[in-house]
C-alpha cells in the first residue's frame, strides 16, 4: 500500500508525518502553527485484495464462516493491517472453530483495534460487521465507541451510535456496563452529536434494567438500591447533562430529574 500523504486543509502544505496522528485524524501544520483535522482517505486496495475482501464479508454475513476466514487470510497476506479481515479471523477463531480461542476476539478490541488506521470503505465494512455481530461485539461497546468518537465526524458518529448502542443497552442483564469510562464516552458523544435513540434507551434502562429497583420494586434491598443509584442512575444523569443540543438537553435531563425524584423518594421510604 502506498504511503499516505496528508495535506493541511488551511494552507495546502503537506504535513510532516511525524506531526500526524492518523488514529485521531489530526496533524500539526508547521506553517499555520496550529493543529488541523486531516481527512479520511479512500481505499487504494488492489483489485485482488478488494475482491477477496468483498467475498470474505459476503461469506461472513451469510454465515459461511470457514470460507469467510479463508478469504480473510488471503486479504491478510496482501495487507496485514486490514481491520475488516482481522475482525473476521478473530471472530471465527473465537466462536466458530472447533477449538474456540475467545481470547483472540478480546485481543482484537483491547489491543489491536485502537491502533487501526481506517480508510473510508474499510471503516464502513467494519461497522457493518460490528453491528451484524452485536450479540458478541456489545461486550466491547466502550472500546468501539471510543475509537469512532475520536475518528468520526459528528454526523457519521451519530449514525453509527444510534444503530449500534440502543440494542446493546436494551440487552444488558445488569448495570455493570455503565462504568465511569462508559459514562464518559457516552457523555463525550452527547457533547458532539445527536443520538436520540441511544438517549431514549438509556432513559428506559433506568426503568427496565433487571438490576434497577424501579423495574421490580426491590427498594427493600437497601444496599443494592443505593449502589444502583450511585453507579447507574446518577451516571445516566451525568450523560444527559452533557447533551449540548438545548432542546434535547431539556427533554432528557428533565425526564431524568423526574425519575431521580421517584427513585430518591422510594429509597428514603425504604430506609425509614
Amino acid at each position: 500500500m502506498a504511503e499516505l500523504i496528508y495535506t493541511c486543509p488551511s494552507c495546502g502544505a503537506d504535513f510532516d508525518m511525524a506531526n500526524v496522528d492518523t488514529k485521531k485524524r489530526i496533524g500539526y501544520c508547521i506553517f499555520c502553527r496550529a493543529y488541523r483535522p486531516i481527512p479520511k482517505k479512500h481505499s487504494n486496495n488492489s483489485a485482488d485484495l478488494q475482491a477477496s475482501l468483498d467475498e470474505a464479508v459476503n461469506l461472513f454475513k451469510s454465515g459461511n464462516f470457514s470460507s469467510a476466514r479463508r478469504c480473510a487470510e488471503t486479504v491478510i497476506s496482501l495487507s496485514k493491517k486490514n481491520a475488516v479481515a482481522n475482525y473476521i479471523i478473530s471472530f471465527c477463531d473465537a466462536f466458530t472453530e472447533s477449538f474456540k480461542e475467545t481470547k483472540k476476539y478480546e485481543d482484537y478490541f483491547l489491543r489491536r483495534f485502537p491502533d487501526f488506521e481506517l480508510e473510508i470503505e474499510e471503516e464502513e465494512l467494519l461497522k457493518q460487521l460490528i453491528i451484524a455481530t452485536r450479540n458478541r461485539s456489545m461486550e466491547f461497546e466502550c472500546e468501539i465507541l471510543k475509537k469512532f468518537c475520536e475518528y468520526d465526524d459528528p454526523e457519521e458518529l451519530a449514525a453509527f451510535v444510534d444503530k449500534f448502542s440502543p440494542a446493546c443497552i436494551q440487552k444488558r442483564p445488569d448495570i455493570s456496563f455503565m462504568s465511569e469510562e462508559m459514562m464518559n464516552v457516552y457523555g463525550e458523544i452527547s457533547e458532539k452529536c445527536l443520538i436520540p435513540q441511544t438517549w431514549l434507551a438509556l432513559y428506559n434502562s433506568m426503568l427496565k434494567n433487571p438490576d434497577s429497583p424501579l423495574s421490580n420494586d426491590s427498594f427493600y434491598l437497601k444496599t443494592k438500591s443505593e449502589r444502583v443509584y450511585k453507579e447507574f442512575i446518577l451516571r445516566i444523569g451525568n450523560i444527559f447533562n452533557r447533551i449540548k443540543d438545548p432542546a434535547s438537553h431539556t427533554k432528557f435531563f428533565g425526564a431524568f430529574g423526574k425519575v431521580q425524584t421517584v427513585y430518591e423518594t422510594k429509597l428514603a421510604k425504604a430506609n425509614s
